[in-house]
């Protein structure tokens, strides 16, 4: 299936929102000096998750 024209910039959109959280994200956690794994480790959620979120690879969760 192929997505109509209009909807593919909104795809765009999401792309760019989630490379932009996780450039934010990274930004903050470097601002404290602490590794992916630490930060992870302190929110209870698995290192894999820290990094798929910096990357822009995951959708964060409500």
């Amino acid at each position: 299936m192929t997505l109509p024209p209009h909807n593919t910039s909104g795809a765009s959109n999401v792309h760019e929102a989630r490379n932009a959280l996780g450039k934010r994200l990274r930004e903050l956690r470097q601002a404290t000096s602490m590794s992916g794994r630490q930060l992870a480790e302190l929110l209870s959620w698995p290192a894999s998750k820290m990094s798929k979120l910096e990357n822009g690879r995951q959708n964060t969760t409500r």
